[in-house]
This record gives C-alpha cells, sequence and structure tokens, in this order.
C-alpha cells in the first residue's frame, strides 16, 4: 500500500436541477409541494398570489398561517436535502398525518423560478427567519452544494402573534395564462374537505 486516505463524495451544484426542475413534473406539482408542505405545518389557509405572471420573469408569493419555522428548524430541515423529518415525525405539531415524505420540497421554489425569499415566521415567538436564496448560484461551473452559502438574518417581526411562513418567488421562470391559473385552482379544488365531512 502506497498511500491511504479517505474521501468524501460532492454533490455538483447543478444537481438543484435534478432535485427541482427535472424531478417535479410541472408547475403545478411544484405549487402542490408547497401547499403539501404548508398543511404539514398545520396551516388551515394557503394564499397563492400570481404577479406579473403572463410573461417569464413575474413574482409568485405563496402564504400560510402554519407554525412556521424556528432558527433552528430552518437549519435542521430547511437546509438539509432529503431530511428524514417527516419520516421520523409522521404526525404534525397539531395532530396532522405529514404528507410530505421526500424532503425535496424547497427544490420546487427552483423549479418555478430563479430567485426565493422566504421569510419565516415561527409560532410563540417574536422574531422572524429571513433568507435569500439564488438558485442560478448553482448552476455556475465547478460548484458544488457545500460551497454556497445563502444569506439571512433574524429581526423582530412587525406583529408579534403573527405566524407561519412566506415564500417570494422572483423572476419566475414560465408563463401563467388565466387557464393555466383556472387549472391549478380546480385541481387545488379536490384536496379541500367540504365543511361537513371535516373531523
Amino acid at each position: 500500500m502506497i498511500e491511504k486516505f479517505k474521501s468524501k463524495i460532492k454533490v455538483a451544484g447543478r444537481a438543484v436541477e435534478y432535485w427541482g426542475s427535472k424531478s417535479i413534473s410541472s408547475d403545478t406539482s411544484a405549487i402542490f409541494e408547497l401547499i403539501k408542505n404548508a398543511r404539514d405545518a398545520d396551516a388551515t389557509k394557503v394564499e397563492v398570489i400570481f404577479e406579473n405572471v403572463s410573461n417569464e420573469g413575474g413574482t409568485i408569493t405563496v402564504i400560510d398561517n402554519g407554525n412556521g419555522m424556528t432558527k433552528t428548524e430552518v437549519d435542521e430541515k430547511w437546509l438539509i436535502a432529503g431530511t428524514d423529518s417527516k419520516l421520523v415525525n409522521t404526525v404534525s405539531k397539531g395532530g396532522r398525518r405529514v404528507w410530505g415524505e421526500m424532503g425535496i420540497g424547497r427544490f420546487s421554489c427552483e423549479r418555478l423560478a430563479k430567485r426565493t425569499q422566504m421569510r419565516s415566521l415561527p409560532k410563540n415567538s417574536g422574531n422572524k427567519i429571513v433568507m435569500d436564496f439564488d438558485w442560478e448560484r448553482y448552476k455556475e461551473r465547478n460548484i458544488t452544494f457545500d460551497s454556497i452559502s445563502h444569506d439571512g438574518y433574524v429581526d423582530a417581526k412587525e406583529k408579534e402573534s403573527a405566524h407561519g411562513l412566506i415564500l417570494n418567488l422572483d423572476d419566475v421562470k414560465s408563463k401563467w395564462s388565466m387557464q393555466k391559473i383556472q387549472k391549478l385552482k380546480r385541481e387545488l379544488g379536490s384536496y379541500i374537505l367540504p365543511k361537513e365531512l371535516k373531523g
């Protein structure tokens, strides 16, 4: 033996496309993933707001009133690709059976837009966590996942009782026609139980 060594597998930055654009079948599926995550965070309301999306480059904003994430939860869940969090914790804090399981929901943001700002308003906390993601940085030559960091900060909430997650998806990659948005609304409607069937 001439030399003994240990090496680690690294993941090329461009793999973000395999988890996002290439593995999530459609823009509608990407929105579904974000809504499933909101549901798993005990949200009772999710708003999806489209601005200037008739052409590429607009903004989609997804707002929920779920539990939000603390800084620790952002570090240990949002920032870990393929996390087993929902395999281990199969019931939400509010007692719901969780739907998400692959730990790649955040890559729905990459499928939909070039940049994302995440604002997390954790329940029972006076602070908010804000982070910016530029998904295009992962596509530069010779970039690996571990070499990219994202700017973020913790600040006081404007309203201490507010809670949930706000995702601003900027520079949207696809055009969203009114027909496409209406189709999304119809498909989302199939996930919403009428009041008399809720238990």
